[in-house]
């Protein structure tokens, strides 16, 4: 499974991280998991709000999702009850 980022595809190693930059991101916030996807952050946010959203953790007033787990749950189709 890859997500768009700005400079093309990203690809997964074995830990399940995804490059970006120099480094790894295991965790982003709904902005750019938004652009990563192509999906909508009104989308995302109401998902992260009702707590259907996989990966994701509230930090304060900020959600965080685990790219990983997203991810995976993308890549298994069960996002079609979105």
């Amino acid at each position: 499974m890859t997500i768009k980022t700005g400079a093309g595809e990203a690809v997964g190693d074995s830990n399940g991280s995804t490059p970006h930059g120099d480094g790894y991101v295991l965790g982003v916030g709904i902005p750019e998991l938004a652009e990563r996807t192509g999906l909508s952050e009104f989308l995302l946010y109401s998902q992260a709000n009702a707590g259907n959203l996989p990966g994701c953790r509230r930090l304060g007033r900020r959600f965080l999702v685990h790219v990983p787990t997203f991810e995976r749950w993308l890549a298994d189709g069960w996002g079609e009850g979105i």
